[in-house]
């Protein structure tokens, strides 16, 4: 290989630094292991060899040497030492101060560059993991995620409380960036005066007066889920994935007001994208490699199918917001929430009638120019309800059947509170005022949420030293993560945690516990925004399988593996039988 004057030059000057990267080299344990001693005085580059194109670099040695550096060499050789050199500092010798502050924390054995990684392998055991970890070292522990993420780990509800109230943990972490690039600046991962103007606009689309106008979409939905698990009567059954299509469409509903139908067509394009846009964005935030952008961008297959997906998405929203802007032009938000309760507007947007979705509010407040809402913006949020108000609700659903499904008192007294507000009539609309009469369903889903929260770890960014109540101290540049599973499971404040038991959340247990000890939509300023919305679409769910099955669960809970990704679901699925009542 040639080099140009100028590199030569550099490399004249790398060579007067004496000693320095050759002496930290030779101190690495692996030399020390081969017994390689190496007593270096100098490096001196000569003449570049005018036959060759190579420079020769001679070195004086004292003592014994046992043969590792050879006389004669390309300048790539120095360059290579230099590079280990720095790397061996800055892996072994150097200890930064996030390093030495967590320290103070309690912690299981870690290692240089993969952290604690070895202990995650296998994704199925990590939320069990943290668990015993958290019960060890007493509701907190330090937790390297190879060198990306250096997270202090918190369990105990008044370090929660702490922390989900501070002004100053407002923002999400890091381990969100990744996903911006499917949902955006939206209110997931906006910040700053940005997130806290959106979530006040936003605010009035879960005005109960709007989800009653929701209730009917969130009712015929449930019922198409119904017809198709009929089909599946007396036979194996996996309902994961035929929930997710349900809670996919309530939400292409009432987000955007478009009916996309998924439960009748697995096949649809949007259905299939939405899917697979989850699993590649978390197969790059859990991989170490994939959080360079170039190995993700250029290098990798999956970010190339990622790019293709993504594009899918946003077409598909962006077409939506299109035609919804034509039909906004001549009639305002207001407008669609007035005309959604007339039975004689059969004018089918859509094919249905008119009624009023989030995508209107966002273009009523672009209208009204008192904010900025940009298209961007537009599009950003209407991706992130898409995202937000489906997975979450689907694994809500999911577990709660499959729990009650393997406690079959529990679900007859549930069949019992059915049959007391509905009869003999299966067929009856669930109403917004039939929900509040539902306390002893709503019990069961916390309790699912308690046992499985669909967002097991919530992660806050560390800009400035914080101070937890007992003095220690949370330094900069750290991640705090709180982890709802083991609060859940904290025998301090659910005793017998690992026991279904939905009496738990009666109103007299509920007001013993600590507020912070249960957050199944996070806590704080950045709790869920649409949290009334996902109970009384959930409750509208179970009501309407519960009327109609007997259910039961065919694997016992040491069969079926909770695995957290951007939600908590069951690695292999979860199969049940559905039995006409």
């Amino acid at each position: 290989m040639r080099v140009t004057s100028p590199a030569v030059d550099i490399l004249l000057t790398i060579s007067r630094i004496r000693y320095s990267a050759v002496v930290i080299l030779c101190k690495c344990p692996a030399i020390h292991f081969y017994k390689i001693q190496i007593g270096l005085r100098q490096l001196r580059f000569q003449e570049k060899n005018k036959r060759t194109g190579h420079f020769k670099i001679e070195t004086r040695m004292s003592g014994n040497v046992l043969g590792v550096i050879p006389v004669n060499c390309n300048w790539a050789w120095a360059v290579a030492t230099g590079l280990v050199a720095i790397l061996y500092w800055a892996v072994f010798v150097h200890e930064s101060r996030l390093d030495r502050m967590l320290k103070k924390f309690p912690g299981y054995k870690d290692y240089p560059i993969a952290g604690h990684g070895y202990m995650f392998v296998n994704p199925e055991d990590t939320l069990t993991v943290l668990d015993g970890w958290l019960r060890q070292y007493g509701k907190r522990c330090r937790v390297y995620y190879g060198s990306y993420f250096k997270v202090l780990m918190l369990s105990n509800p008044i370090d929660i409380e702490k922390v989900a109230k501070s002004p100053e943990l407002i923002e999400k972490s890091s381990f969100y960036n990744h996903v911006k690039v499917w949902l955006g600046d939206g209110l997931l991962i906006s910040k700053g005066k940005k997130w806290y103007t959106h979530r006040k606009l936003l605010t009035p689309a879960f005005h109960f007066k709007i989800l009653e106008n929701f209730q009917p979409i969130f009712d015929d939905n449930s019922k198409v889920l119904v017809n198709v698990l009929k089909k599946f009567e007396d036979k194996e059954c996996e309902i994961q994935g035929i929930v997710n299509r349900c809670t996919l469409d309530v939400i292409c509903e009432t987000a955007m007001g478009k009916q996309l139908n998924s439960l009748l067509d697995e096949n649809n394009p949007f259905l299939r994208a939405t899917l697979r846009e989850s699993e590649l964005l978390w197969m790059r935030m859990t991989n170490p490699w994939f959080q360079n952008s170039i190995i993700w961008n250029y290098l990798s297959k999956c970010g190339k199918e990622e790019k293709a997906n993504r594009k899918i998405l946003h077409s598909f929203t962006a077409e939506v917001i299109k035609e919804r802007k034509k039909t906004f032009a001549s009639k305002k938000a207001s407008q669609f929430l007035q005309q959604s309760n007339n039975d004689d507007d059969e004018s089918g947007y859509f094919g249905t009638k008119q009624r009023f979705a989030f995508l209107d509010l966002l273009l009523n407040i672009q209208a009204a120019g008192e904010y900025e809402m940009t298209d961007e913006d537009i599009q950003a949020e209407t991706d992130t309800f898409m995202f937000e108000g489906h997975d979450t609700t689907a694994a809500a659903i999911s577990w709660a059947i499959y729990l009650l499904g393997l406690n079959p008192l529990q679900q007859a007294v549930v069949h019992e509170e059915l049959d007391g507000i509905f009869g003999d009539d299966k067929t009856r609309e669930v109403e917004s005022a039939d929900l509040p009469k539902l306390k002893y369903l709503e019990m069961c889903i916390k309790e699912a949420l308690r046992l499985y929260p669909s967002v097991p770890l919530i992660s806050r960014a560390v800009f400035q030293d914080f101070k937890l109540d007992d003095g220690s101290i949370i330094p900069k540049e750290a991640l705090i993560v709180l982890n709802a599973y083991s609060a859940h499971r904290d025998p301090d404040n659910f005793p017998q945690p690992e026991e279904y038991r939905p009496e738990r959340f009666s109103l007299e247990n509920t007001l013993k516990r600590h507020p912070y000890a249960y957050i199944p939509f996070s806590a704080g300023s950045r709790n869920c925004i649409g949290q009334k919305f996902a109970m009384a679409e959930v409750k509208t769910i179970l009501a309407n399988i519960f009327r109609n099955f007997q259910v039961q669960s065919l694997h016992t809970p040491d069969k079926v593996k909770a695995v957290a990704e951007l939600v908590l679901r069951a690695k292999n699925g979860i199969r049940m039988k559905f039995n006409s009542r």
